[in-house]
């Protein structure tokens, strides 16, 4: 194995791309093994497997074939050691403050973003709004006019004036009127 993989780094170091990419893909389950025991801020499983990648080019590129040493134990060490450069890089930086962080004078951060606007109500009260105006769009004229008439015209004894007024018996009236309300609670629950 060893010496199969002395020739494959020899023909890599020429920029022979099958010798690179077949090295890589022997050393692809080293790598992974490496990953699940690693975790680094913003970076994913994917972002850490290409790191590896990238360790065994180095390797390949920086290993002397003059040395006794074997290029497996090296190409290890390697990919240990820019794992580790990548956290050591990354505990430099810090990514994240929380809003209750005191800032000057016992100030905290979210002291500057009080709001007396409530998001969700507002956005439930328009998609209501939305939804009741679609609904109200989908009735025909004749259930429109009934329930403008009943509920939006503030009268007394709505149904018993309207079916005066049109001159409809009561009955059908009260029907139209249960049959559009149940139009619009079904329109409204979906």
């Amino acid at each position: 194995m060893e010496y199969y993989l002395l020739t494959l780094v020899k023909k890599a170091k020429f920029n022979d791309m099958n010798s690179i990419e077949e090295i890589i893909g022997l050393f692809t389950p080293l790598i992974k093994n490496r990953t699940k025991s690693l975790y680094i801020k913003n970076h994913d499983e994917d972002d850490l497997m290409q790191i590896g990648r990238i360790s065994i080019i180095k390797a390949i590129n920086n290993y002397d074939l003059n040395r006794d040493s074997s290029f497996i134990s090296y190409l290890k060490n390697t990919i240990d050691k820019n794992y580790f450069y990548e956290i050591r890089k990354n505990t430099k930086c810090f990514y994240e403050t929380s809003i209750y962080h005191a800032i000057k004078h016992s100030k905290f951060c979210n002291s500057f973003f009080v709001s007396e606007e409530n998001i969700e109500a507002n956005f439930l009260d328009k998609e209501l709004h939305y939804n009741l105006t679609k609904a109200i769009t989908s009735l025909s004229n004749k259930e429109k006019e009934l329930i403008e008439y009943v509920y939006l015209k503030n009268t007394w004894g709505g149904l018993t004036r309207y079916s005066r007024e049109k001159a409809l018996p009561y009955n059908e009236v009260l029907n139209l009127r249960n049959k559009t309300l149940s139009k619009l609670k079904n329109a409204l629950t979906l």
